[in-house]
């Protein structure tokens, strides 16, 4: 899978709901074990971001905090707003960190999240594998090689149907006749919003992107400022940085982005950029690049994706490049160079 997220990411992780259980303990330990300082800086950053992505409801915040006291063996407080709160969650030390980044709510959802959570069903698969996955209410998901998917063994009769994705997958959702929701959190701050469609979602290390093939989606993105909110319609691809504020809105050609749901891949003026960072984060594979400017060449056509042999050989075949792989190597020259 893919490399431990940083303390911040796991903030952020944590922010747009997309926190495992085993990330919640980790952010919990960081939390404990780390001074206020360091933790100072982030807080601030991701508190502004809050709002868009609350833990829990205003209306449960008194019975999360009791919940929250009950197990801790903390006192409990008139509640009010979050900079305002002076509760004791019973562990020397929190107090003073959620004080200096007026971030109680934020420990305290966390906490909630970590004590509360009930059982949740993930699947996952691995470098180069494929699985399709079918949900209580028909909706069939198709996840690409290194990724997770995960909703709660809980699936509620009402409310919005809710699963978490870290990696690609391919989504077909059901419409409901009580219209019900179905909603996609991607780690990297994106929540994506539908009632029945078909569309893509892929977040990796370099970036995000959601494509649409069919319906309609709304997609919300979290950053430094206001949440976006973006109605997206057939045909169209909203990527961004997972690192960046630029967002990038435009009309593509679908199928292109969902065809190795077909086991082949297909290219439309695609940078070799990007299939060099599919190897890496699909594939699992340390490619390099003789030359940085191959990076910028524009491929179209397609190539088969039975196994990553067979298509390093109709890449290199396709589109005139001389390609050697070794073990997990993969070294991606000009002809003759």
């Amino acid at each position: 899978m893919t490399a431990q997220p940083t303390k911040q990411q796991l903030l952020h992780k944590f922010l747009s709901d997309g926190c495992t259980r085993e990330e919640l303990e980790t952010l919990l330990a960081h939390l404990q074990r780390d001074p206020e300082e360091e933790y100072a800086d982030v807080m601030q950053q991701v508190w502004r971001q809050l709002h868009a992505y609350p833990p829990v409801q205003k209306a449960d915040a008194d019975r999360m905090f009791e919940a929250i006291l009950r197990k801790t063996g903390g006192q409990q407080a008139v509640p009010g707003p979050p900079a305002a709160r002076t509760r004791t969650l019973g562990w020397p030390g929190w107090y003073r960190v959620a004080a200096a980044c007026t971030g109680l709510l934020l420990l305290a959802g966390l906490l909630y999240r970590l004590l509360g959570a009930g059982p949740s069903v993930t699947h996952q698969t691995a470098y180069g594998q494929m699985l399709t996955v079918t949900l209580p209410d028909g909706s069939v998901i198709r996840l690409n090689g290194n990724s997770e998917l995960r909703y709660d063994a809980d699936w509620a009769a009402t409310g919005p149907r809710e699963v978490w994705l870290d990696g690609e997958a391919f989504f077909s959702v059901v419409h409901t006749r009580t219209h019900r929701p179905f909603v996609v959190h991607a780690t990297s701050q994106a929540r994506v919003e539908v009632l029945g469609t078909e569309f893509s979602v892929a977040d990796r290390r370099e970036g995000a992107r959601v494509v649409l093939n069919s319906g309609s989606v709304r997609l919300t993105l979290a950053g430094a400022g206001p949440p976006a909110q973006i109605l997206m319609k057939p045909g169209e691809l909203v990527a961004w940085k997972n690192e960046a504020a630029r967002v990038t809105h435009k009309r593509v050609n679908p199928r292109v982005y969902s065809s190795w749901t077909e086991k082949k891949l297909l290219f439309d003026d695609t940078p070799l950029r990007e299939v060099v960072a599919m190897l890496r984060d699909t594939y699992g594979l340390e490619v390099a690049v003789a030359d940085p400017a191959l990076l910028d060449r524009q491929l179209s056509g397609a190539a088969p994706i039975q196994n990553v042999d067979v298509f390093l050989a109709g890449l290199a075949r396709t589109f005139d490049l001389q390609i050697t792989k070794t073990q997990n190597r993969v070294e991606i020259r000009s002809p003759g160079t």
